[in-house]
């Protein structure tokens, strides 16, 4: 493993990454007392060499994302959501527009092909990166470090090594999976499911992102689920503008309140700084009210017997294939069915082909 800190060294290994047709790739970052996280390392690795890469030595990144961001570059992840879209947002756009539509994500491919027995036997949908090199490698992986500060300098070398681990068997995992794939005549499926999920909309954060707690959805009237979500859209906003954790503006709590008319809701500080942007929405017209979360639309009965129905379909479908009910369609995309809002994904693609909706 190789720490990388200055520019001289990132010069140096900017070449061995550029060579090769693979990458695996993660990240640690903290995410505290902010919006955005904060990029806080991250590591790289080709099959020969593993590179661990310190953001906050004022180093200059942009060669590295034109490399990341090359049409011919694999890039292989577990679970890399949240980690694209960090590096994303560090890119900026005229290197995002070429962000590499080659991604190959172990934990997607692993239920593809089955694999979501946990290490004491259960079934879990999503497995975890240790699960599977345990699975995998036969290795077992240190928790030691899961909750440091990744900000904190200088970092201890056990925690870099456990940093490191985090892509040094990827290559070996991901040279099985994509064997295995091609055995059962789905590798399409995963690059299908890839870019969805990798899709430049979906590394983008933006208001549309606006959630609050569904235990409270049900309980409210049409009108005042839009004005929640109405409230949560500015939350979302504000949070954004002013890179702090949307619970630190207001929690779901309290926005309730204020759609039920209650008024002595939060300091006169709070007030003073965002009693104006809360008063206009508040104040919104229907008309001007973005709708409810669908989720929140109980469903008839006749509907939920559609759902069981299609979950029926789904099990069966699944067991032919051996794979997670889960991975061909969740009740949550069967309830966007009933509704009359078919996915894409249950549209076109290998699940419309599977299921035949």
């Amino acid at each position: 493993m190789q720490l990388i800190q200055t520019h001289a060294a990132l010069e140096a290994a900017l070449p061995i990454l550029q060579a090769s047709p693979t990458l695996a790739l993660d990240t640690e970052f903290v995410r505290v007392k902010t919006y955005y996280a904060q990029l806080a390392l991250l590591q790289l690795a080709t099959r020969e060499h593993v590179f661990v890469i310190d953001p906050l030595k004022g180093l200059d990144l942009t060669g590295l994302w034109r490399v990341l961001a090359a049409p011919d570059t694999t890039l292989i992840v577990h679970s890399g959501e949240q980690d694209l879209q960090i590096l994303w947002k560090e890119m900026g756009a005229p290197i995002q527009a070429q962000m590499a539509a080659n991604i190959f994500d172990t934990q997607m491919a692993a239920a593809l092909v089955g694999q979501l027995a946990g290490l004491d036997g259960t079934v879990d949908l999503q497995i975890s990166y240790a699960q599977l090199v345990q699975l995998r490698a036969g290795v077992s992986l240190s928790k030691a470090y899961q909750r440091l500060d990744w900000s904190m300098r200088p970092l201890p070398q056990p925690a870099l090594d456990y940093a490191a681990d985090d892509v040094r068997y990827l290559h070996g995992i991901f040279d099985e999976l994509q064997t295995q794939l091609a055995d059962l005549g789905r590798s399409a499926w995963l690059v299908e499911d890839c870019q969805r999920a990798y899709a430049p909309r979906r590394m983008m954060v933006d208001e549309s992102a606006a959630r609050w707690g569904a235990p409270t959805g049900m309980m409210l009237t049409a009108l005042q689920q839009r004005q929640m979500q109405a409230l949560a859209v500015w939350r979302e906003r504000t949070a954004m503008v002013r890179n702090l954790p949307r619970g630190w503006l207001i929690e779901d709590e309290q926005l309730l309140r204020l759609v039920l008319g209650v008024t002595n809701v939060g300091t006169e500080r709070f007030w003073a700084k965002y009693g104006d942007g809360l008063t206009a929405v508040m104040q919104l017209p229907e008309t001007a009210l973005p709708p409810a979360p669908a989720q929140f639309t109980k469903l008839t009965p006749e509907q939920k017997d559609q759902v069981q129905s299609l979950q029926t379909q789904v099990q069966a479908t699944a067991q032919r294939l051996n794979i997670h009910a889960g991975v061909v369609a969740s009740r949550k995309l069967l309830e966007r069915v009933v509704r009359g809002d078919v996915p894409s994904r249950l549209r076109v693609g290998w699940r419309a082909g599977v299921l035949g909706l």
